[in-house]
């Protein structure tokens, strides 16, 4: 397109539109030629674009993306992005010369904060009704908890805020606006309150999944499935959405929440040429075939099967503050001070391991076995990880009123004889293993920490790791960066810590017990997620030798 041509064009339509419509939206509009709307596609850009008649996607939201379909009374919006002001959607709905103030319901198809914390801001803005989940309704209505906003993902800066929906949807429901009608499908599982929004036109199927299905290529939002309760997320209910979908006709066109996602990602947002267009870059097609549906579902339907079977045969055992029993006599009593607490019964014999700093720890062991219904009458035998004070700065007060035995590597036994009385009964852990009267085997591990080592154990024919800080789970940005500055620190040995992820790798643990659970893991593992955690940690290392 010719370069003044377009900005001719451009200044007659900005004269045109004139300051009272820049006031009224509220937002500064992009000052460029408008995309024609005879170009539309349905190969999905990370960029605002028409996809059908009356049908638009605005692409550079991030992370997710929201649309908007153009009815004869108004504008219906699905999903509304995570900025608060709605500035980026405002003016790519401006860029696709539609008007904002003929927006009149905005669709949530979950309560996610990527999705939804711009509905408050359009409702206000446009009069609009908001509609929404009812089984979201909590988690909307005040705006949190975070976990149940953002999931695991890390938005320090973004703030989360209530919600007020006009009108709660339990699937089965039909919005009507002028000449267009949406089916309202109920599919749980990624949230409790999670839709999925059906729109026929020109005879195809359009399906807006949101994060049900939420990328083109076929990627569930089931991450959620594998976290404890508080992010809200149930992989029976995921496995009878799935199963609902597969039994409806096949749409033509899937319009997921995320469709960007394995696409090159710019480390910039995505902005237009001076000639008005956006730049080029690779799309997904949206329009799939029946077998491309039901080839995705059956893989996501597999998946849950899976998890569920996998969940009613060895427990939710979530490390997520709430004190449970893991195997035959092996317990998680929850979190103290923020490091996890794990007590091992071995015949008579109780052993705790790695008892945190703080005041009340004891009358905490009391209260947390209690509610196991397991007494505290004795205990036998401290297990340290480490001498940090992390992990052993509750042993004064269990050697006064107790007596055990303490383990801890031959290194840090010559520090601990200084702190603690004369008479403590200390045992080397190297010394634990094969014929020795204790049921776990030492693992000398170094490179973090003071002192540190690992045990291994078996238990109903599981093989148990209890380990420490080895290795981390490295989650999100900031895990990566707390991992790094210890590695970095005087206790840190980056090399060191490299040789110990090698020897603990062959382990491949059924059940993995760390000091400091992320996320409130599952304690067990399955198929690679032992090295997955082991690679996160090797990556994470050698990136920063790179800097």
């Amino acid at each position: 397109m010719n370069g003044k041509v377009d900005r001719e064009r451009g200044s007659r339509v900005l004269a045109a539109i004139g300051v009272v419509t820049l006031m009224a939206c509220g937002v500064l509009v992009w000052q460029v030629t408008p995309e024609s709307t005879s170009r539309a596609s349905l190969v999905l850009k990370k960029r605002p674009m028409q996809l059908l008649d009356g049908v638009y996607m605005l692409g550079s939201l991030s992370p997710s993306v929201a649309y908007v379909i153009d009815s004869s009374e108004g504008l219906i919006l699905v999903d509304s992005g995570l900025e608060a002001d709605c500035t980026a959607l405002l003016q790519q709905i401006k860029y696709l010369q539609l008007d904002p103030s003929r927006i009149k319901k905005v669709l949530l198809t979950h309560a996610h904060g990527d999705h939804v914390l711009g509905a408050m801001y359009l409702s206000r803005l446009t009069k609009a009704k908001v509609y929404g989940g009812k089984r979201d309704l909590d988690v909307l209505q005040i705006g949190g908890p975070r976990e149940a906003m953002f999931s695991t993902y890390d938005m320090p800066d973004v703030q989360p805020h209530p919600t007020t929906i006009d009108v709660s949807l339990s699937g089965g429901e039909t919005i009507e606006l002028g000449d267009t009608r949406i089916e309202v499908i109920a599919t749980p599982g990624h949230t409790p309150g999670s839709l999925c929004f059906l729109l026929e036109r020109d005879d195809q199927r359009i399906l807006f999944t949101g994060d049900t299905i939420s990328t083109i290529t076929g990627d569930l939002g089931t991450y959620g499935t594998y976290l404890p309760s508080r992010f809200r997320s149930n992989a029976a209910d995921y496995l009878a959405s799935l199963k609902t979908l597969r039994n409806i006709a096949p749409p033509d066109i899937l319009l997921p929440g995320h469709p960007q996602i394995g696409l090159a990602q710019s480390a910039t947002p995505v902005t237009m040429s001076p000639g008005g267009m956006m730049p080029e870059e690779e799309g997904i097609p949206a329009e799939v075939t029946e077998d491309q549906w039901r080839a995705m579902l059956d893989t996501g339907i597999k998946e849950m099967e899976l998890l569920v079977e996998r969940f009613t045969a060895d427990g939710r055992d979530f490390l997520d503050g709430k004190p449970i029993q893991l195997l035959d006599d092996l317990f998680y009593l929850g979190d103290f001070t923020s490091s996890a607490v794990y007590v091992l019964k071995d015949r008579d014999r109780l052993i705790v391991f790695d008892p945190p700093a703080g005041a009340g720890f004891l009358e905490f062991l009391e209260k947390r076995l209690g509610l196991l219904k397991q007494p505290l009458d004795r205990v036998d035998a401290v297990v340290l990880t480490s001498c940090d004070p992390e992990h052993s700065g509750g042993l004064p007060r269990l050697i006064q009123k107790y007596d055990p035995v303490v383990f801890a590597s031959q290194q840090g036994l010559t520090q601990l004889r200084q702190q603690l009385p004369r008479n403590t009964k200390f045992k080397a852990a190297e010394t634990s293993g094969d014929g020795s009267e204790w049921p776990f085997r030492a693992i000398a591990v170094t490179g973090r920490g003071v002192a540190p080592v690992a045990y291994t154990f078996q238990r109903n024919d599981k093989r148990v790791l209890i380990s420490g800080r080895f290795p981390a789970k490295l989650d999100s940005r900031g895990q990566v960066r707390e991992f790094l500055r210890d590695l970095g620190g005087p206790e840190g040995d980056a090399a060191a810590y490299l040789d110990s992820l090698d020897i603990l790798e062959p382990l491949q643990p059924d059940i993995w017990l760390p000091t400091s659970p992320v996320n409130g893991q599952n304690a067990n593992l399955y198929d690679d997620g032992w090295r997955d955690v082991i690679e996160r940690n090797r990556k994470a290392i050698r990136e920063s030798d790179r800097r």
